[in-house]
């Protein structure tokens, strides 16, 4: 399997931009209610911009933003490995989460 292309966050995911033939890309997020309860979202698309898929998750109780966010990605991660996506782009509005990914190097799913 190869490695995961890092997540690409705030202004240069402001316009969606089509992946590279033979990538796929999800863009997913999280919304939080103030009362703590939180849903994400994600949409799979492949080179040609045609949509894969589209699915949305309740959460729950979330403990914070960044938490669901966090959530969000790891659920879009399992959703691409149960497609059978074997390369795969992500895009994130989250500057924090997206920091952290490329830190620890990505992954491979």
């Amino acid at each position: 399997m190869e490695p995961l292309v890092p997540p690409r966050v705030g202004a240069q995911a402001a316009f969606w931009s089509h992946p590279a033939l033979g990538i796929f890309k999800i863009n997913f997020d999280a919304a939080m209610h103030r009362s703590g309860e939180a849903g994400v979202g994600l949409i799979a698309r492949n080179a040609h911009g045609e949509v894969l898929e589209t699915a949305c998750f309740y959460i729950g109780l979330a403990t914070s933003p960044l938490v669901a966010e966090a959530l969000a990605m790891r659920w879009a991660l399992g959703m691409a490995r149960d497609l059978g996506f074997r390369r795969v782009a992500f895009e994130t509005d989250c500057l924090v989460l997206f920091e952290a990914w490329k830190r620890s190097g990505g992954c491979s799913i």
